[in-house]
């Protein structure tokens, strides 16, 4: 099976071993359709229809790290360059993970 990744987007394997760049949240820009592709994809529920579109949540938005490889948002929008990184929520991967485990964990820690 092929996948499509975004540009500039290196998987992360699920057993955390980080990267030492620096990544983002994700955002939906104008260019959305309202398709309704991405929102059940979330698997964090970061993502909700906004007032005129569809917007993701920057707490709740892991780029995936905990579930898959790449954002799977992104993977299924059918517009080009319509989720991208938001230079206004720059987080580590070890951030994201530290995210994930509190999202989907926090009963165990």
């Amino acid at each position: 099976m092929s996948v499509r990744h975004s540009k500039g987007y290196q998987p992360t394997d699920i057993k955390g071993h980080f990267r030492q760049d620096i990544e983002m949240a994700l955002l939906i820009t104008k260019r959305c359709i309202n398709c309704d592709m991405c929102e059940p994809e979330c698997p964090n529920q970061a993502i909700a229809m906004g007032a005129e579109i569809y917007e993701i949540n920057p707490d709740l938005c892991t780029e995936c790290i905990g579930h898959y490889d790449e954002p799977t948002c992104m993977k299924v929008c059918p517009i080009d360059n319509t989720i991208i990184h938001d230079p206004a929520h720059k987080e580590s991967n070890e951030q994201l993970w530290d995210k994930f485990v509190l999202l989907h964990h926090s009963d165990k820690l």
